[in-house]
């Protein structure tokens, strides 16, 4: 069974500050279907563990946070620099 990522809005201020936060039904440490997503925003991960950076062109940089213990919900929020 594929697990589902919901489709939220992406956008950025001009202050390069934007928060999204991804809600998923997934095991402990499957990051493959948040890959995917992320790479329909254009978002790159590079990084493991509990925090990945995220490089996105134009955007700064995101950082996404998520729990070893709770892979459900994720949150990204960018730093302009």
């Amino acid at each position: 069974m594929r697990p589902k990522v919901a489709s939220p809005p992406f956008s950025a201020t001009a202050q390069g500050e934007s928060r999204v936060a991804f809600q998923i039904s997934t095991t402990k440490g499957t990051m493959n279907p948040v890959l995917e997503k992320l790479g329909e925003f254009g978002l790159s991960i590079q990084g493991h563990g509990c925090a990945f950076r995220t490089g996105v062109q134009g955007q700064g940089m995101l950082v996404l946070l998520w729990s070893d213990s709770d892979a459900r919900i994720l949150t990204m929020r960018s730093a302009a620099r």
